[in-house]
């Protein structure tokens, strides 16, 4: 069932909210299937026109390229983790359970229902798993990053460095932790699929094991 979410992307990423409009709306449900098929370095805005029954020039009004596209994309992702987050562990005091609950969120955010109604989680998760890296893996990332177009990721990431931090104030690298944990839920999600021996998670059983994984990672170096 759709739900009523308010996502907040760095308007800097489109040149029109896609949002605002069913046929933003569109470029974006269609920019999910298209990606999640064919991949990032395939994609094109000529072949998401055809697919949505559109035009290039229509595509363009609202994103630069595809690069930009992407990055809303990610962006979209993870202001809905960070939501998920702050949903799952409203109601709990401890800061262990807390951090707990956070990080079984993350794991759990692939297997999500389609909440919002244009925007398929699974294949998005997918294009997650295959490009967030790419991102910001580009020679105008300080540029991009001063304009505060990856702030959806940091805040997600400063989340889980403030429960690392409740857990042991005195841990050196709380920031550093969250971000391994994080690029470790997604790496080992698709090492697992597609580059097995870069892992001991089993590709049956991916989500459960990598939240095993990620728990005893936090037992290990926060655990005195």
């Amino acid at each position: 069932m759709s739900v009523s979410i308010t996502i907040e992307v760095n308007p800097q990423c489109y040149l029109r909210d896609p949002l605002q409009t069913s046929l933003g709306k569109r470029i974006i449900q269609h920019s999910i299937d298209v990606l999640a098929e064919s991949g990032f370095e395939a994609f094109n805005f000529k072949q998401l026109a055809k697919a949505m029954g559109s035009t290039e020039a229509s595509i363009y009004r609202y994103f630069k390229n595809k690069h930009y596209l992407l990055i809303y994309l990610t962006s979209w992702y993870w202001d809905y983790m960070k939501y998920l987050i702050e949903i799952d562990i409203r109601n709990t005091v401890l800061p262990a359970e807390r951090l707990q609950r956070a990080l079984s969120t993350v794991i759990a955010a692939a297997a999500e229902p389609d909440s919002v109604e244009f925007v398929h989680q699974r294949r998005l998760h997918t294009i997650v798993l295959e490009n967030y890296g790419k991102a910001y893996h580009t020679k105008d990332v300080d540029q991009e990053n001063r304009a505060g177009l990856f702030r959806n990721y940091k805040e997600v990431s400063n989340l889980v460095a403030d429960l690392i931090s409740a857990v042991r104030a005195d841990f050196a690298y709380p920031h550093a932790l969250a971000t391994n944990l994080l690029t470790m839920a997604h790496e080992h999600y698709y090492y697992a699929e597609h580059l097995p021996s870069l892992t001991e998670i089993q590709r049956d059983n991916i989500p459960a094991e990598i939240e095993q994984m990620l728990h005893y990672y936090v037992e290990q170096m926060l655990v005195r």
